[in-house]
């Protein structure tokens, strides 16, 4: 694997089913819905203007408290 691939891969690594994260690319508040940290992207739970399924870059996750969440998600509902 390139080491530009395990960067990439790096930021989900430690993110599991039910945890809690945040797509910095477009601010939705997430909860992780797999177990594959190995891969590129990663189904989540996405909070945004609508609630949908969906694959999200791992590069593009980053870890939230479940306060954090909460605050994020109520952020998202108020625009």
């Amino acid at each position: 694997m390139s080491e530009k691939g395990l960067i990439e891969k790096a930021f989900s690594r430690y993110l599991k089913d039910g945890d809690y994260g945040i797509d910095v690319s477009t601010g939705f508040p997430l909860i992780v819905r797999d177990n594959c940290r190995q891969h590129f992207t990663r189904v989540c739970e996405v909070f945004g203007y609508f609630h949908e399924f969906g694959s999200v870059y791992s590069k593009d996750l980053r870890p939230l408290t479940k306060e954090e969440f909460e605050m994020a998600k109520e952020q998202i509902k108020s625009r």
